[in-house]
């Protein structure tokens, strides 16, 4: 799997003690990310999607039920979507898509986007589209 930025431990201890994660170079420029975190022997312990980078992991390396366990976060940006939208394209929630193949003990069970009642809708065979049907499934 290919990631655009990855924050080790040294680093992670570093944020929680001296400084402010919106002043990281990377993450203030960059709101959009699917992040994976991680804790000892490169395990996946949670996933998310956040628009506020910056809030959103001082969130979890502050104050989440795992802040100890964290060894490192790694984000995948929106200009690396499409590299997964391209192996699947009928991906419909990637941040799901990742729970569903890595199963992290943290995340928490909701609706699964994949068993909503759909039809496809096309131009062209190449451009399947998914239009859901509301109050179904």
């Amino acid at each position: 799997m290919k990631f655009d930025l990855i924050i080790g431990i040294e680093e992670i201890k570093f944020l929680r003690r001296n400084w402010d994660w919106h002043q990281h170079k990377v993450l203030r420029k960059q709101r959009e990310a699917i992040y994976f975190i991680f804790g000892k022997n490169n395990k996946i312990l949670y996933i998310g999607h956040t628009t506020n980078t910056t809030k959103r992991i001082a969130t979890h390396v502050k104050s989440s039920v795992f802040k100890e366990m964290i060894q490192k976060v790694k984000f995948i940006f929106p200009k690396s979507f499409k590299i997964y939208l391209k192996k699947d394209p009928l991906i419909i929630d990637l941040e799901y898509w990742f729970i569903r193949k890595y199963k992290p003990p943290y995340n928490k069970r909701r609706d699964d986007p994949y068993k909503q009642t759909y039809v496809y809708v096309a131009d062209t065979e190449k451009e399947k589209r998914r239009i859901y049907l509301l109050g179904a499934g």
